[in-house]
């Protein structure tokens, strides 16, 4: 498992987005069974998509596209019950739609680097319009945690179903905003989010110049980087699996944002420097 290091002041004034420096190329929406996902591509998919799982801030799973799911006494089938969602157009999310695009990762043309570990996938079947399910050709203790990889996010080719929608491009940055509507869950209230990819010493330098609220997608590699920068140590923060998260942040003051269950494990710039609030899961 690679190791992943993030630099992190999570927080924002309400008027503008979190500024989040991803060490790769500009992000896209890139379909991992045909390419390689690097940081910011596997960021901009955890946040604009879900896979069936995801793991919270602690590395445990959790529910994410799927609202339930039973294990069969074997450990050869796994039954997902589908939560009511919408695609980035506003078309409900169907089982079928989500069996064929898991398929997709499992055909002979699929690129998917996960592709040799979802060969102990035997069939995936929609049962009913928000059933489905994935039948092992042997138990597999881990299958709950491969499938809450980026590789394996749900995506259309306009997005995935949030909680965040790629609003624009910014040159080579990407504008993330949460849906404004009617219900409950559209409405919910957070910052946007404006990404960008870039090589690592830069964004290492954006971030101690506070020209960026977090740095994702670093390695070990990185580390003679961040201390040469010489931040503080309570800023690097290892995630303690690789994976999909959940993305959310929440309001912690009258105009500061921090980060609560994120992709990315993270810290805060300290109050008396910056005014950051502690990130908090929630």
């Amino acid at each position: 498992m690679a190791t992943a290091l993030a630099l992190a002041g999570c927080g924002g004034e309400e008027a503008g987005p979190v500024r989040i420096s991803a060490i790769g190329a500009p992000p896209a929406l890139a379909n991992a069974n045909l390419q390689p996902l690097d940081a910011p591509s596997a960021f901009l998919a955890e946040a604009v998509a879900q896979g069936l799982v995801h793991f919270d801030a602690q590395g445990e799973i959790e529910p994410a596209l799927a609202q339930s799911w039973v294990v069969s006494n074997d450990g050869l089938r796994y039954t997902f019950r589908i939560r009511r969602a919408s695609w980035a157009d506003g078309t409900p999310v169907t089982a079928e739609q989500v069996a064929s695009r898991l398929r997709a990762a499992l055909s002979r043309a699929s690129r998917n680097p996960l592709k040799p570990v979802l060969g102990a996938v035997e069939n995936v079947v929609a049962m009913t319009d928000f059933v489905l399910e994935i039948t092992l050709r042997g138990p597999r203790p881990n299958f709950l945690q491969l499938l809450a990889q980026p590789e394996m996010a749900i995506l259309r080719s306009n997005g995935g179903t949030g909680p965040y929608r790629l609003a624009r491009m910014e040159g080579a940055a990407a504008r993330l905003e949460l849906p404004r509507g009617e219900d409950e869950e559209a409405a919910r209230e957070g910052p946007d989010i404006l990404l960008r990819g870039e090589r690592g010493a830069l964004a290492v330098a954006r971030f101690a110049q506070a020209q960026a609220d977090m740095v994702v997608g670093g390695t070990a590699g990185d580390l003679p980087i961040a201390r040469a920068a010489d931040l503080a140590a309570s800023q690097l923060i290892f995630d303690p699996v690789n994976g999909l998260f959940g993305l959310a942040f929440a309001r912690r003051r009258r105009r500061n944002w921090a980060a609560s269950t994120t992709c990315c494990s993270t810290a805060s710039r300290s109050p008396d420097r910056s005014g950051w609030s502690s990130p908090e899961t929630r």
